[in-house]
């Protein structure tokens, strides 16, 4: 089964906000997520940073934090909002 992307937000047992971002790709495996100083970026894998090339979307912020808030998204529409 391929589940492409997930994003989900929550709570933790002990009552803090959660904010999660999963993504499977069989076209460009080849990314990671980077955490910076106030988002976390998926990232092609060093090596591979050509693939940007093939295809402009595979890079992007999935989780960006902006006045007290976490907006997790599964694009680059996450800096927008």
């Amino acid at each position: 089964m391929y589940v492409g992307r997930i994003v989900a937000v929550g709570r933790t047992r002990s009552g803090r906000g959660a904010g999660l971002y999963r993504v499977s790709s069989r076209s460009f495996p080849n990314r990671e997520a980077k955490i910076l100083e106030r988002a976390i970026a998926i990232v092609p894998k060093p090596g591979f940073e050509n693939d940007i090339q093939k295809n402009p979307y595979i890079a992007y912020n999935c989780l960006r934090l902006a006045r007290g808030f976490a907006i997790v998204s599964n694009g680059s529409h996450t800096d927008p909002i």
